[in-house]
């Protein structure tokens, strides 16, 4: 055993392989502090706070006030007047609001094959889809379910229906 711990990584290793091991050690041990929060440089925290107020005097203007810390400089912005909604955009809102559970997000499994020939599942793509009728069809795209093995439907509600493809139109 060796009387000294250096000269015992001395005998295995050079002088500059072990200086260079221990600059990349501090180097990790520093970036790891930083990054749970352990050491924090000021220069690098330039977080901007953001308050938007409404003036009490005008219904219509609205005040934005950014804080950039450490400075903490104020900038302040009134914004042009609200517009109301136009009729367009009312009725596109009520369409909305009434229809939206008819939306479906859709997640496939496809068949891939590994080393030893042996068939896989993987996932697939995903898509959205539309329910069409009461009966619970669903209209996507082709490429949503193209080469699916399985097909899950997730319903507005958070539920997940096992679907299957009827009929294709590529």
């Amino acid at each position: 055993m060796p009387a000294n711990l250096w000269e015992g990584f001395m005998k295995y290793y050079g002088r500059t392989q072990i200086t260079l091991f221990i600059i990349i050690s501090v180097l990790i041990v520093v970036l790891f502090s930083m990054g749970i929060g352990i050491i924090r440089i000021p220069a690098l925290q330039k977080s901007i706070s953001a308050e938007i107020k409404k003036d009490s005097a005008n219904n219509n203007d609205w005040e934005l006030n950014l804080r950039q810390s450490p400075s903490s400089q104020n900038i302040q912005m009134n914004t042009a007047e609200l517009q109301p909604y136009t009729m367009d955009e009312k009725e596109n809102i009520a369409i909305y609001e009434h229809l939206n559970e008819a939306v479906v997000n859709i997640t496939t499994e496809t068949q891939a094959y590994n080393w030893f020939l042996e068939p896989v599942p993987q996932d697939g793509t995903s898509g959205s889809g539309t329910i069409i009728d009461t009966r619970g069809i669903v209209l996507t795209n082709n490429h949503v379910i193209e080469n699916a093995i399985k097909v899950f439907v997730n319903l507005s509600d958070g539920s997940q229906i096992e679907g299957n493809v009827k009929v294709t139109d590529p």
